[in-house]
């Protein structure tokens, strides 16, 4: 009660302004004497000084007590502070911008050493996996995750600037350190705790099973059943088996490390399940799993995306997809040719009357296209004019002569007036009603287009690449066998049980025979059965090889252009080729050719087992690889954000020097080899 008192009467003396009432008095005396009083003009200058000096004394004394008052209350309140600072819960330190520890409290040193001073000790020292320098540069004040033994921390602070009188400016750092090993141990708890879904299916069951009889195919289920239990065993969970080559598995989240840590060794071990049967290919396994998403359901989703992506790939791996990312394991080893037509014909069926349906057909391929993707847009375009629909192709082949020079034949033929067209008139006439058809490539951004694929409704998707994260959504029509050699091959069968009495002419059966005959480097990459016999069906409509084989001739130039890159290899990792080159003076947009024909060259070379050239076009760093089957390099390019085939892959990274892609690509082969040793 008197501490509010003297506030009140603190308040009041500085309110006052006594200065009024003596400019009052003062402002009489002067009448006074103006009107000859003098007398009580000298009392009103009595009055006047006696205020005057009793106004002085009075505030010299209140400013001595509020002085005091505050010098008292500054006392208490660092007395309290430096206390609470002492003895707080919170770990607190102070140092200096070098690190040194200028101050700490008591938990800081119980932190650290209970019974050691910790006075001008490098905050490093005490904490290794922090870097300092870099965590004071914070621009929004410092925060840090660190690990102390068994606990975390989060550290927290900010750099205060001081300034000492008589001295420079200096800084201090200010830390406090947030137990929240609690805290974690609860989200660990939690996530171990969710429950995951892996969806699992024997890839080419039917395929394999239809040439054995019922006592063996028995023996082969049973082996799988028995097989993914034993892989199982321990883990916990609820497998359920769907139907004879699928099931779908139920399990806690923690146990996914030990999956990956594996590798998933239940794909080999399903292999190996082949080899006391007598097949012509194995028993393969895909695994798509779902994990990290706010729902059971959810998770269900990833994983039958995660086993797209797996069967879209080749099959024989793992995907697990953890939100918009996907991780994958195996996939080491060749796709398997399937024999059944079954699929092609319902696709084939399906396509011909998204055709009929619609007014118009867009045909493209991926950007800069080559001569598998304009033979398959050629093969489209036939289907759609036997079906008596206009089809248009859009293609801009300004790197390829080779598809410059097909493309320059089919616009001499009066037949062809007017189906190539470019992006700019496709725009224009595109509508609701209009069909895009797709080939050679699964991902939007490498289209020739990806403005007529973000209006188009609707879009049918043919390719035969292994499939990547990036994919064409919301496809009214999708075929995808990573196990064809060339989307022309697939094109030739589609023709074949399309209907509309589809006959070819030579310059498009040569066109599609062309693209079989690039993809397949003549018939000796990805090859099989089917590959041969849609060869035969074009073959029946006057394929000339000699004039396919002049199509692909090279110039003296282009030949010693590829001399060149073939004498700069190198040997890596004993059995992988690598060439960088620059290629001045040699046409930029004619570089990729050239370069993908090299890597081709140095397969010839004994003990080469993989190639991958590099050379600077267009202002992008191309790497084309090649592989005899070894070595998977689809999996390498993916690591450069490139894809392709496990023999025939390659990628295009922007914004790097030459020296800085061939840098990349040596710690992509790095990791590769040694991923493939464990």
């Amino acid at each position: 009660m008197a501490e509010r008192k003297e506030t009140d009467l603190t308040s009041k003396l500085l309110g006052n302004n006594v200065w009024i009432y003596l400019g009052v008095i003062l402002i009489f005396a002067a009448l006074s004497f103006f009107f000859g009083n003098k007398y009580v003009g000298l009392a009103e200058i009595f009055v006047f000084v006696g205020l005057l000096v009793f106004d002085v004394i009075r505030n010299a004394k209140k400013r001595k007590q509020i002085i005091e008052y505050m010098q008292n209350l500054t006392y208490h309140a660092d007395t309290a502070a430096k206390d609470s600072l002492l003895h707080f819960p919170m770990p607190i330190t102070i140092l200096r911008i070098d690190g040194a520890i200028t101050w700490y409290n008591k938990s800081f040193r119980e932190l650290f050493a209970k019974n050691e001073h910790l006075f001008e000790t490098h905050i490093q020292d005490l904490v290794a996996d922090i870097n300092w320098f870099e965590l004071i540069k914070q621009t929004e004040g410092i925060s840090e995750d660190i690990t102390l033994g068994d606990r975390k921390y989060q550290m927290l602070g900010n750099v205060v600037k001081t300034q000492k009188k008589g001295e420079n400016d200096s800084y201090l750092v200010l830390l406090y350190w947030i137990d929240k090993t609690e805290l974690y141990q609860l989200k660990d708890k939690v996530q171990n705790e969710q429950t995951d879904v892996a969806v699992i299916m024997v890839d080419n069951y039917d395929e394999l099973a239809a040439n054995m009889d019922d006592m063996a195919r028995a023996q082969v289920l049973s082996q799988i059943d028995q097989s993914l239990k034993n892989w199982l065993d321990g883990v916990g969970g609820i497998l359920k088996k769907l139907d004879r080559d699928r099931y779908i598995y139920i399990f806690a989240n923690k146990y996914i490390k030990q999956f990956e840590e594996n590798k998933f060794s239940i794909l080999e071990e399903v292999r190996n399940i082949s080899t006391s049967f007598e097949m012509k290919a194995p028993f393969t396994m895909s695994i798509g799993i779902g994990i990290g998403g706010t729902s059971l359901e959810e998770n269900e989703t990833f994983a039958k995306k995660s086993l797209d992506m797996a069967m879209g790939r080749g099959g024989d791996q793992a995907v697990i997809k953890n939100g918009d990312n996907f991780k994958y394991f195996g996939g080491k080893f060749n796709e398997y040719e399937k024999n059944t037509r079954v699929k092609t014909k319902m696709i084939a069926q399906a396509l011909r009357e998204l055709i009929r349906s619609s007014d118009q057909v867009f045909i493209m391929g991926h950007s800069g296209p080559d001569m598998d993707a304009f033979g398959a847009c050629i093969g489209i375009y036939r289907a759609c004019a036997n079906l008596n629909k206009a089809a248009f192709i859009l293609c801009d082949p300004s790197n390829n002569k080779e598809v410059r020079s097909s493309m320059e034949n089919f616009r001499k033929n009066n037949a062809y007036s007017g189906i190539f067209i470019s992006e700019e008139q496709a725009l224009e006439i595109l509508d609701a009603k209009t069909l895009l058809v797709v080939v050679d490539v699964h991902r939007p951004s490498l289209t020739q287009s990806p403005k007529v694929l973000s209006r188009a409704k609707s879009v049918v998707v043919i390719d035969h690449h292994r499939r990547g994260e990036e994919f064409i959504e919301k496809v009214a029509l999708l075929y995808h066998e990573p196990y064809a050699s060339s989307a022309c091959e697939m094109v030739a069968e589609l023709l074949q049980y399309i209907g509309g009495n589809v006959k070819l002419t030579k310059a498009e059966a040569e066109a599609l025979y062309a693209g079989i005959v690039v993809d397949t480097k003549n018939f000796n990459f990805k090859t099989g059965v089917r590959t041969f016999e849609a060869a035969s069906f074009l073959k029946k409509y006057g394929v000339d090889t000699l004039a396919v084989k002049r199509l692909f001739r090279t110039n003296l130039e282009e030949y010693l252009q590829k001399m060149k890159i073939v004498g700069a290899a190198e040997v890596v990792f004993g059995n992988m080729a690598v060439s960088a080159c620059n290629l001045d003076g040699f046409p930029r947009n004619e570089r990729s050719v050239v370069v993908a024909q090299a890597a081709d060259e140095l397969l010839d070379i004994d003990g080469i087992s993989a190639s991958f050239v590099l050379c600077y076009a267009e202002e992008t760093v191309i790497i084309s690889a090649r592989s005899l089957d070894e070595i998977n390099v689809q999996l390498i390019m993916e690591k450069l954000g490139g894809g392709g085939h496990r023999m025939v892959a390659g990628c295009q990274m922007k914004g790097v020097s030459l020296a800085e892609a061939k840098d990349r690509l040596t710690d992509a082969l790095e990791e590769y080899v040694k991923d493939s040793k464990q």
